[in-house]
């Protein structure tokens, strides 16, 4: 028990910024909404969760990279977030319909 606290002595488990946090939950809603109306099966639940948080925290990304700043919750920008997660969600689902 004690080499194996020595080895972890330097590690420091700590908790991730809020922002993602709450940023990984509003896509998991969204990518859930998504899939109450059109999924069918568990691999769709699990592909629209991950194209939601994808668009999600790629929405976050431009909104920083380019300075838009709608309305924030901290450092999260929840409406540029919340449009492209839903936009790639909505882009997939008539990409795979087609």
């Amino acid at each position: 028990m004690r080499r194996a606290q020595r080895a972890l002595a330097g590690w420091h488990l700590s908790m991730p910024p809020s922002f993602l946090v709450l940023g990984f939950v509003l896509a998991s809603i969204y990518g859930l909404v998504f899939f109450i109306f059109f999924g069918h099966g568990w691999w769709r639940l699990l592909f629209y969760w991950f194209v939601g948080v994808a668009g999600f925290f790629a929405g976050q990304g431009v909104a920083s990279v380019l300075g838009l700043a709608l309305f924030n919750i901290g450092d999260l920008s929840l409406v540029e977030g919340t449009v492209v997660s839903v936009a790639s969600l909505v882009a997939v689902r008539v990409w795979r319909r087609g």
